[in-house]
């Protein structure tokens, strides 16, 4: 179909390209790129009447991010946050959005051994 699709994610439990939003019945996914590769999209999903599912994309990482293996969440904050890199696969940062309006709230230069903490803590 021509429906934005979720790419894989290797592990279902732990963080990964899907999750559900804590205030409204929507699933949010990473929109794979024709090839499969995750695109820089994150779409929402209406999941309350699942005869007509309505897809949107939601979210658009900045220009020069892309997501990292560890993908995207809802913190405890209820903002969502995606751990990234740039096209070169350095400089890992968590970029922030606020999960009712999708505006962007921070971008946080981290390590890769840190940013799995900007995923579940609090963050500002």
């Amino acid at each position: 179909t021509n429906s934005p699709h979720a790419t894989a994610s290797w592990n279902p439990w732990n963080e990964g390209t899907l999750t559900l939003s804590t205030t409204e019945n929507a699933l949010l996914f990473i929109k794979a790129n024709d090839n499969g590769t995750p695109s820089q999209t994150i779409c929402k999903v209406d999941i309350s009447n699942p005869r007509n599912l309505g897809i949107t994309e939601f979210i658009t990482l900045p220009k020069d991010r892309q997501f990292t293996g560890i993908g995207f969440r809802i913190n405890s904050e209820n903002n969502i946050v995606a751990s990234t890199v740039n096209s070169s696969g350095n400089d890992p940062q968590a970029v922030i959005y606020r999960s009712g309006d999708a505006t962007l709230v921070t971008t946080v230069a981290t390590t890769a051994t840190d940013v799995k903490s900007f995923l579940f803590n609090k963050t500002n």
